[in-house]
């Protein structure tokens, strides 16, 4: 499959399923408080991070999401004061972008050299997403809940040779890695939860369902570019695989202290076992028919429609042999411009799984008074994958309920790919419903120097009972 084949599996599945998606599943609040929710999360929102909250009934009996959407896109360097700056940052034409042949003023280099060690090692990380979670179909009633909604994730990189291509315009003697990578990944999640009440904590307990619905992706590459005194050479491979439908379970196990005078503690590990089985019979593939209707999917990722299977893969080799001048107008363009493509034999793709990442979290909260709340969470995942990173993260955040229906909410994380964080969050609360909107910046701590951004917004039904404390034993359950 060539690379405009491939950028037709791309297209067919976001005409499949509108906008690209990501993250574990987290509502507008969370959002708020910089995803500090191990301990400060409840009802139908504690799935997904720690479900030993949904024992702490006294504090919410009952809760259903109404609306709860959120979408995000960041990256690990770009961001507007960067753009600003070499874009349309020159002295001399205001608005213009700098001469980056130039010298930094009361520097010796130039501001090509300062542009490049902008740059990670890694080049540039670029991911999007949104969590879609389903009217109704997440609630929690006691300590049990059901939570169902679609997943997408996209992910792609362009390595930091690239750039160099486009700064040093391919000087006499430069190699260029052409590895890359991406994904696109879209999974229904369906989990049933439950947490089990034990004097002084609680345990707490999430089987998850994973319907995948579609996938694609170039998985390995390598390939190099070399320019010679006298010609050009260029080897690389790519190989993609794609698949629609899918299974697979994950596991979720939370812990969570009961309130000892102003402290709260709670820990939780997510996704044990997180394993997607592309290529089984689901209500996806055994419905391809009524998708086909209105778009050839299963042709456009180079599925043979009379297979029966529903995964396909290849590996693609591109080589260009000796180029220059000379060669480039005297001989025809095959000869000096290769490729091929194998299919991957179905014996190998026919059936092949991803890893759903696990994470680990721990947290804590402290209950300055009846207005304000402190929290603090710690966390890591396993691999580098979806939305885990092998990078332990801090994140500390506030609630503070001093007026009595808006909540307001802030916090800051620090550490992972896409540090530092802060977010904002405020709401409208009653005993009987919740209305929350949330922002969360990556990388930076103002938009212009921001290199992402999440924005949330969620509303719920639900049920709010005082909580009884030993310092507050009729706090308005309204706060």
């Amino acid at each position: 499959m060539d690379s405009k084949h491939y950028q037709k599996v791309i297209l067919a599945l976001l005409l499949m399923w509108g906008s690209l998606a990501a993250q574990p599943l987290i509502d507008a609040r969370g959002v708020g408080l910089c995803g500090t929710y191990t301990v400060a999360s409840r009802g139908y929102q504690s799935v997904g991070f720690n479900p030993a909250n949904l024992g702490f009934v006294e504090e919410v009996p009952f809760s259903m999401s109404l609306m709860n959407s959120n979408f995000m896109v960041r990256n690990n360097f770009i961001t507007l004061d960067l753009y600003d700056r070499f874009f349309t940052g020159d002295p001399n034409n205001p608005g213009e972008a700098l001469n980056l042949e130039t010298r930094v003023p009361g520097k010796n280099y130039t501001y090509k050299t300062l542009l490049k060690d902008y740059i990670p090692d890694s080049g540039l990380l670029l991911d999007m997403g949104t969590n879609i979670s389903f009217p109704g179909l997440n609630f929690s009633w006691g300590n049990y809940a059901i939570t169902s909604g679609l997943q997408v994730f996209w992910e792609t990189n362009l390595p930091r040779p690239f750039f160099s291509l486009m700064l040093e315009l391919n000087p006499v003697g430069s190699t260029y890695d052409l590895s890359f990578h991406q994904d696109i990944l879209i999974i229904q999640n369906l989990g049933f939860s439950f947490a089990i009440p034990f004097p002084q904590y609680k345990l707490g307990f999430t089987v998850k369902y994973l319907a995948g619905i579609g996938y694609a992706a170039v998985d390995s590459s390598n390939g190099f570019f070399h320019t010679g005194t006298e010609y050009i050479t260029s080897e690389s491979f790519y190989q993609n695989r794609q698949a629609i439908g899918g299974d697979g379970m994950a596991l979720d196990i939370g812990f969570t202290t009961d309130r000892m005078e102003k402290w709260q503690f709670g820990a939780a590990v997510n996704n044990i076992i997180g394993q997607i089985y592309w290529g089984r019979t689901n209500y996806i593939n055994r419905n391809v028919d009524w998708i086909e209707a209105v778009y050839p999917i299963r042709s456009t990722l180079g599925i043979p429609v009379e297979s029966g299977v529903y995964s396909a893969g290849s590996r693609n080799y591109f080589i260009v042999d000796s180029v220059n001048a000379q060669t480039f107008f005297s001989q025809p363009p095959d000869s000096l411009f290769k490729k091929s493509s194998d299919a991957i034999p179905d014996s190998l793709i026919g059936k092949f799984s991803t890893n759903y990442p696990a994470l680990f979290r721990m947290g804590a909260a402290y209950f300055v008074n009846p207005e304000v709340t402190l929290y603090l969470d710690l966390s890591t995942g396993f691999s580098n994958y979806y939305f885990s990173r092998k990078q332990w993260r801090l994140s500390v955040a506030t609630e503070v309920t001093h007026f009595k229906y808006l909540p307001l909410r802030t916090g800051l994380a620090w550490g992972g790919e896409f540090s530092p964080e802060m977010s904002f969050g405020i709401g409208f609360a009653t005993g009987w419903a919740d209305i929350s909107l949330g922002l969360r910046m990556y990388g930076g701590y103002s938009i212009t120097k921001a290199t992402g951004f999440q924005f949330a917004i969620g509303a719920s039904f639900r049920r709010l009972k005082p909580i009884g404390t030993p310092e507050n034993t009729d706090l308005d359950s309204d706060s």
